[in-house]
């Protein structure tokens, strides 16, 4: 029997999708492709909530940091387990054994399995095995096995990622009496004072303006001065339309088209910039839209994400847009992307615009 894939939360059976109803105190952090990712501060958990197949099953996966490890579990509402008795469980990922352990009954209708510290090795094991395979079977004693799909998996584990490091960073920060917390002391994943920690905010910051579009001069002398470090890349600049437009739109030799705006004040984080532009990209995309995120060096205190999106038009025509989104400690936050058609997309998705690669 094979099962729609779902993400659960094992800090608190709270969260257990008896209907796919989360926690009072869980929050919204965005959406991937149907899936749904919350965080709740006082569980200190990452948690993706996705659906149940007809049966009542589901698999899932979360990230939490009182113990520092994040594990597989399996849900039904039907079921009647004994709580605290240990299952006998092997763990396949295309027919190839990921792991042999005994699986925690956390609740009557709730079984875990630990997987393993975050950032040890079995982890990223375990965590690649799950992002890149394509289906997953957990063989029971007696000879009984429970199959899911894991199609969509790659990008919700990656969004769990990165609500995993703003919620460690908004931990961090709150015992940090240097460190401002927002909205009357009750700190939220993506505001800027809480999550990243090259900005070191002052207490009084209640006479702070919001942030704000930056003007398309001071635009152009940013676009500018990135471009500069890139110089393989020759553009050419299009006229605004209409004259008071803060886009500095531009045009490569490929035929590729770009845009480049920029924000000032109190901007969001990187990280959460980067999720608004896949959640838009996703909204615009008529078709099934594939990312991969990166995150890049720097050596002047800025954050710096990429993020390659290829929307899949028709079975021979794709639309690859790549964004880079930069965030200095001064505040200012620089979004860059490139788009352009291609007609024969690659083994992983991802084609050329044109005849060249993008270097971004």
């Amino acid at each position: 029997m094979r099962h729609k894939l779902t993400l659960i939360s094992v800090t608190s059976l709270a969260i257990c999708m008896a209907a796919n109803v989360v926690h009072a105190k869980s929050k919204t952090y965005g959406k991937t492709k149907g899936w749904t990712v919350f965080y709740n501060v006082p569980k200190q958990s990452c948690t993706a909530i996705g659906r149940q197949d007809k049966q009542g099953t589901s698999l899932g996966f979360a990230w939490f940091f009182r113990t520092g490890y994040w594990s597989v579990g399996l849900y039904n509402r039907r079921w009647t387990l004994q709580k605290g008795t240990k299952i006998p469980a092997s763990v396949y990922i295309d027919n190839r054994l990921l792991v042999r352990r005994d699986m925690r009954v956390a609740s009557p209708r709730l079984i875990l399995l630990t997987i393993a510290k975050k950032r040890s090795n079995e982890s990223n094991i375990a965590f690649r095995e799950f992002q890149n395979g394509n289906s997953v079977r957990f063989n029971w004693a007696g000879g009984n096995s429970t199959r899911a799909n894991l199609y969509g998996t790659k990008d919700a584990l990656a969004m769990i990622a990165r609500c995993a490091g703003k919620m460690a960073k908004l931990i961090r920060n709150r015992k940090n009496p240097a460190i401002s917390q927002p909205n009357n002391g009750q700190p939220s994943i993506g505001q800027s004072s809480a999550t990243q920690p090259q900005r070191a905010v002052s207490s009084n910051t209640t006479g702070r303006k919001k942030s704000w579009t930056v003007a398309r001069p001071q635009a152009l002398g940013n676009f500018r001065t990135l471009m500069a470090g890139m110089p393989n890349l020759r553009y050419t600049i299009v006229p605004p339309k209409p004259a008071r437009e803060k886009t500095v739109n531009f045009t490569l030799p490929t035929g590729q088209v770009g845009k480049f705006f920029a924000f000032a004040g109190r901007t969001t984080t990187a990280d959460k910039a980067m999720d608004s532009v896949i959640s838009v990209r996703q909204k615009n995309c008529p078709g099934e839209l594939a990312t991969v995120t990166k995150r890049l060096p720097s050596t002047d205190g800025s954050v710096i994400r990429r993020v390659k999106m290829l929307c899949k038009i028709t079975a021979q025509r794709s639309l690859t847009t790549t964004t880079m989104v930069i965030w200095k400690p001064s505040g200012l936050l620089m979004v860059l992307s490139i788009s352009g058609r291609t007609r024969a997309p690659g083994a992983n998705g991802f084609g050329t615009a044109g005849s060249k690669k993008l270097d971004l």
